[in-house]
């Protein structure tokens, strides 16, 4: 439970954390400490950047288990209704990324992104001994896809959104 009285902010913001969090508990959550009328905006990763992210190269299992816990677009709506959300709508926003070698390989040895977390360690090892042998001198390039879902708590809700 969040430590905040009912209906205490206008606005939150959930930026590239939807996927780490049980979503039915905080969207409810959120819902309760918005005032009617208030807006809650997540930034996320789209699930359908999975393939086409440079580490699903050199780890096998790093397209299927962002797929798995990204959430799409409609379904972030969805839940975002369940939870006491009035008006949704979602968009999507690219940006360019690229990193040099050295970088890209720092990254991948600080492990940087969550799904590592998931990873079996062999598969990590691995992976990272193949991106150290087959990462070209160039560097990598990708095109970040990020979700934007904006929505509006309900005016009509006065009551925290009903968990079962």
């Amino acid at each position: 439970m969040l430590p905040f009285a009912d209906r205490s902010f206008e606005r939150a913001l959930l930026q590239l954390v939807v996927h780490l969090v049980d979503r039915p508990h905080a969207l409810g959550e959120l819902a309760r400490v918005l005032r009617p009328g208030g807006r809650l905006v997540i930034c996320t990763i789209g699930p359908v950047r999975a393939d086409g992210f440079w580490p699903a190269r050199f780890f096998s299992s790093y397209a299927n288990i962002d797929r798995a816990r990204l959430p799409t677009p409609d379904a972030l709506v969805d839940e975002l209704r369940d939870a006491g959300s009035g008006q949704c709508a979602w968009s999507r926003s690219h940006s360019r990324c690229a990193n040099s070698r050295d970088r890209a390989l720092t990254l991948l040895r600080e492990r940087f992104a969550s799904t590592f977390a998931l990873m079996h360690e062999d598969e990590y090892r691995a992976g990272l001994a193949r991106a150290e042998r087959e990462l070209p001198a160039s560097g990598v390039s990708c095109v970040h896809q990020l979700v934007i879902v904006s929505a509006t708590v309900s005016l009509r809700q006065t009551t925290p959104a009903t968990r079962p």
